[in-house]
């Protein structure tokens, strides 16, 4: 049986170029010991712009996108028994991999990040000789284009796996749950998944890792961006000022209303709504800026939102106000100096991101999920005990010609991103596209409780939250 290693590879198309080609072989080279002997093999329909050390082949005709994957397994494509560790291309490689390299058993795959009893193919690894008959199979009906792709077929074979993730616990994470401020501890392979793609993330550890020569486990300080302790050092700061904090969640009460207003432009188009629904007796919050733009309206919120570590947004803190405003712990001190001038009521809530669960002084603290403050709100109004929870200016997307109303420097510099949702595009930012991922997600944990949550307004995540209503409703 061969000992031999080959890392594999798809490119199809011009969604990836051939930087991504060229980082992930550079990622693999710098994350294995120096005498590490292996061959990285891209199939692709357009080798032009690889550079040396990256061997290529030719990709079947007439197969488009992830389909290509199950192509892998065709039978004598490989060596009987050649060790095969397949990458997908918007993979981050954070530490040494060569304990997963050393896999030797005949298959294993991700377990899906969002769908457990699923697969994930972005990683695999198997011998030659093995699956012959997922791609026979696929062959044979004729290649159809089922839902859930590649990886749908994979399971619909019902091979027996190794679950990666089981193999090698907290090696292998979502860039999406787990590695969006920080890189986790013990984090070897971050996979994207989906948007945002590694180019579009241009703040914190991903631009110090993923570039030709970037950081190596031995410059750990250099794969952090310089400010990564910030949200714990602020989260420090914060719980020595003593104010009341988030400790105790409260049951739901299905038919407590909240209307929760994000900084999206269609939110102006609700003023009026908004302040029936406030005299009809519904709660009104605001996050960050969208605060002020309320009152503007003539509309008194009755609490504000805050999560976000930079410095930027004490400039969202209002002078004058009866408002509660949930400020997270994380927020930068200048947040909660200004909201000491004069003294306003202001509740803690800790932010569920990496290193905060180490702090002993949170105790029992309640922790907030989400990459986002709209989804962290979402998060935080489940907590309080709303049942009923309605979304304004949650666009995730900017109309054309028009631009937020609020402050969006975290996301502007990642830069515009154009997202496609059944030929429908939209502009959004990295961060703004994964929201939509994390409504998904957090609308599936929900439901099960009863708890409903309604989108309105334009743009991709209303636009996403209705084909998921019509869905639902079958």
């Amino acid at each position: 049986m061969s000992d031999a290693l080959t890392f594999l590879t798809v490119k199809w198309g011009t969604k990836y170029s051939a930087d991504y080609v060229n980082i992930l072989r550079d990622m693999v080279r710098r994350n294995l010991p120096p005498d590490f002997s292996f061959t990285f093999l891209c199939f692709t329909d357009e080798p032009s712009g690889l550079l040396s050390g990256i061997e290529t082949r030719p990709l079947p005709l007439g197969l488009t996108g992830w389909w290509n994957k199950l192509y892998l397994f065709k039978e004598s494509l490989f060596p009987e028994g050649e060790r095969l560790f397949f990458l997908d291309l918007d993979t981050a490689i954070t530490g040494d991999i060569s304990p997963i390299a050393a896999y030797r058993d005949e298959f294993a795959i991700l377990r899906d990040f969002y769908k457990p009893s699923g697969f994930n193919s972005s990683l695999m690894l198997w011998r030659g000789g093995f699956g012959a008959s997922i791609w026979q199979s696929f062959e044979d009906a004729g290649r159809p284009d089922i839902s859930g792709g590649d990886q749908a077929w994979i399971e619909r074979c019902k091979p027996k796996a190794d679950i990666l993730q089981d193999l090698f616990p907290g090696q292998i994470v979502s860039f999406k749950q787990k590695a969006i401020m920080t890189l986790p501890p013990g984090a070897k392979i971050i996979c994207f998944h989906g948007l945002p793609r590694p180019h579009q993330v241009k703040n914190g550890w991903v631009e110090h890792v993923w570039k030709i020569g970037g950081a190596v486990p031995a410059d750990s300080k250099a794969a952090l961006p310089p400010d990564a302790e910030g949200p714990i050092k602020n989260i420090r700061q914060s719980l020595a000022l003593s104010l009341p904090q988030l400790d105790q969640p409260q049951p739901a009460d299905l038919m407590r209303r909240v209307c929760i207003v994000g900084g999206g432009a269609s939110a102006g188009n609700f003023a009026e709504e908004l302040k029936k629904r406030q005299r009809e007796g519904q709660t009104i919050w605001a996050l960050n800026g969208a605060f002020q733009k309320l009152a503007e309206w003539g509309i008194a919120a009755d609490a504000q939102i805050i999560s976000s570590a930079h410095a930027v947004r004490a400039e969202n803190v209002p002078t004058e106000t009866e408002a509660t405003l949930y400020y997270a712990s994380q927020c930068h001190p200048g947040v909660f100096e200004k909201a000491a001038r004069p003294s306003k009521r202001v509740v803690v809530w800790h932010p569920l991101i990496d290193g905060v669960r180490n702090l002993e002084t949170l105790g029992k603290a309640v922790l907030i999920g989400g990459g986002t403050t709209g989804m962290k709100a979402v998060t935080l109004a489940q907590v309080l005990g709303f049942g009923r929870i309605d979304l304004f200016g949650y666009d995730s997307s900017l109309a054309p010609g028009a631009a937020p109303f609020e402050n969006e420097a975290a996301n502007d510099d990642n830069g515009l991103i154009e997202v496609t949702v059944d030929g429908k595009s939209f502009a959004s930012f990295p961060r703004l596209a994964q929201q939509v991922n994390e409504f998904r997600l957090l609308q599936q944990q929900l439901m099960p409780k009863g708890i409903r949550i309604s989108v309105h307004g334009e743009g991709l995540l209303p636009y996403v939250a209705a084909k998921l209503a019509k869905l639902n409703a079958r």
